[in-house]
């Protein structure tokens, strides 16, 4: 038994993970696509009773599989669903006008699970500068 048996590297991804939804769409920043280990593609789902949002990483051919990461492209500006229903759906959920406002949600990863959890009831409104 070595001195390090038991012990793992931890990943260096530095910031908070989260998105913003906005008239434009839904935006992952850097540290979501770093934390699910910049997955092709995520299965995107939606817990309406509970206003939760996750994503977990899925093979191509997985049911409701969404594009994610491009392999080789940097990470440093995330990625970006232009996707106009997912966008409406979390719209309507939230009874937000994304004409007006736009939201950040601070996700919660789940390292077991591979997921990411977005809590849409403690979202913030945006910074027209952020």
């Amino acid at each position: 038994m070595g001195l390090l048996d038991g012990f793992k590297v931890i990943d260096a991804v530095t910031g908070v993970p989260s998105i913003s939804v906005t008239k434009n769409g839904i935006a992952f920043n850097k540290t979501v696509v770093e934390k699910m280990g910049c997955p092709s593609y995520v299965c995107a789902m939606i817990d309406k009773e509970n206003k939760r949002f996750a994503i977990v990483p899925c093979e191509k051919d997985a049911k409701g599989h969404r594009a994610f990461y491009k392999k080789g492209r940097s990470t440093s500006y995330g990625v970006r669903w232009n996707n106009a229903d997912l966008r409406m759906t979390i719209e309507t959920l939230m009874d937000w006008n994304l004409e007006e406002t736009s939201w950040k949600i601070i996700g919660k990863y789940y390292e077991e699970e591979n997921v990411l959890m977005f809590d849409l009831k403690e979202a913030e409104v945006m910074d027209r500068r952020q």
